[in-house]
């Protein structure tokens, strides 16, 4: 093979510049999503390691990594179990992949899964993001339910980016200019009689075979009602549903419960799917586990046992790296450490919304992932120029009311070296504070201290001449 140019090393690539980073993603990787990355601070650095709650630069400078992974990194960075446990399978020549012959690791950690579910959730079908865990959960709801046509999920929802997963996507409606999957609707979010309606007007018309629901919806930061969940258990009595939960963010303790679905007595999904901090911030894995009359419904016979299979399912040093991860979550008491961290969090909040009422809006969450709205003088901008007669600066609305948070999260990196991040969706404008679950007191008062710090500062100011300018270009 004769190549144009040299293939880089490992050596080269982490001597790479942080300039010469950027080329390499404007040609090669995304250069609209380059342009974005470098308008933060953040943008503007290399990072060389990461340990616990902190990520490092070239330069060794320290940044407190307040995302949490956005839901992966629960035992916070290179946790040292996890570490050891991957280490010593690659020591030993651990049999990696085979798909001929039995895993133990495999076996190991579908066992434990049920073990911790609960219920008679039992069979466990290994794979590699939420999103496929949620398009693989669909096609077994709909093969469980022969005969029924449509799937319903929140108006509000997010169940990833694929051609399914998107689809069934509330919050990426607007966004979604991909192909669609036929026979799908939308009820409105935790709310029972829209649900109930919803399901009547379908029952006609071929019937539901799945409703999705997000337990803790990670996009407007608020959990389903119990009166919702009992609302859904008894119209699938009615209606002769599967339930599927959807907690690849909110699973882990990350909203405080092991699995958020478990705070409902008596709720019992006939398909979890799972992502995130199942990998303990090492591996990408993902998991959909289903009751065992609905997953032998379908795959229950020699001719259908490997209608839904794929090559990476269960990659022995991912699924050594879960068991140990999921083990971590029980020996360490990490339901002990969210509790305390919701309470301190709170305690913060709480403060912090009492003595700034007129630039807080308000706050909500639950365990270890809470969003913080603000007010601003932006909002009035946003208010003018989506009064504008044009299409284009209408379609800015949403941008232009994220831009008070986004400088807020640059003042925190580049003043404070702590690294957060805002809501992705049209449905929410929040700052997140979502640190991983071994955070510590004195590094969650850090943050609130410092954020305090950024918006005792007039920011505002900073933003309305890139606000202005952005509206004339747009106009002209």
């Amino acid at each position: 093979m004769k190549l144009t140019r040299k293939n880089l090393t490992i050596n080269e690539a982490e001597n790479l510049s942080i300039e010469e980073i950027k080329n390499l993603y404007t040609e090669f990787v995304n250069p609209k999503q380059t342009k974005i990355f470098s308008n933060f601070p953040f943008g503007k650095d290399v990072f060389s390691k990461a340990e616990g709650m902190y990520i490092f630069t070239k330069e060794n400078k320290k940044i407190l990594d307040f995302t949490g992974g956005l839901g992966v990194l629960n035992h916070g960075h290179n946790n040292k179990r996890i570490m050891n446990t991957r280490i010593e399978f690659a020591k030993k020549s651990k049999m990696e992949v085979h798909k001929l012959v039995f895993s133990p690791y495999l076996a190991a950690l579908s066992h434990n899964l049920s073990n911790i579910l609960g219920s008679d959730l039992k069979r466990t079908f290994l794979c590699n993001s939420g999103a496929e865990a949620v398009e693989g959960a669909m096609k077994l709801a709909y093969r469980a339910n022969k005969g029924k046509k449509f799937i319903l999920s929140s108006d509000k929802s997010y169940h990833g980016k694929l051609i399914a997963s998107g689809t069934i996507s509330g919050s990426q409606i607007k966004n979604n200019v991909f192909p669609k999957i036929s026979n799908n609707e939308f009820f409105e979010f935790n709310d029972i009689n829209s649900l109930s309606k919803k399901l009547s007007e379908l029952e006609s018309k071929g019937g539901v075979y799945a409703v999705i629901i997000e337990p803790f919806s990670a996009t407007l930061l608020k959990g389903c009602s119990s009166e919702f969940i009992n609302g859904l258990i008894e119209l699938r009595k009615k209606y002769k549903f599967s339930i599927i939960c959807d907690e690849v963010y909110c699973a882990w303790y990350k909203c405080g419960e092991f699995f958020y679905f478990q705070k409902f007595s008596g709720f019992d999904p006939d398909i979890i799917t799972l992502s995130k901090s199942i990998g303990g911030g090492k591996s990408s894995l993902s998991a959909l586990v289903s009751n065992t009359k609905t997953y032998d419904k379908v795959y229950g016979s020699y001719e259908t046992a490997t209608l839904h299979t794929t090559t990476y399912n269960g990659f022995g040093e991912e699924c050594a790296t879960a068991i140990e991860a999921i083990n971590i979550l029980i020996d360490e008491n990490y339901e002990k450490k969210v509790k305390s961290i919701e309470k301190k969090i709170l305690e913060n909040l709480k403060r912090l919304s009492e003595k700034y009422p007129k630039k807080i809006k308000g706050y909500q969450g639950e365990g270890s992932l809470f969003g913080i709205e603000f007010y601003s003088l932006i909002d009035q901008f946003e208010k003018l120029l989506i009064n504008i007669p044009s299409e284009k600066i209408k379609s800015k609305g949403t941008l232009i009311s994220k831009l008070n948070i986004a400088s807020i999260c640059s003042k925190l990196y580049s003043q404070h070296k702590i690294l957060s991040f805002i809501s992705e969706s049209n449905n929410s404008n929040f700052l997140y504070v979502a640190p991983s679950l071994i955070v510590s007191d004195d590094e969650i008062k850090y943050f609130f201290d410092s954020i305090e710090k950024v918006i005792n500062e007039n920011i505002d100011l900073e933003l309305i001449k890139y606000i202005l300018k952005t509206a004339y270009n747009v106009i002209k």
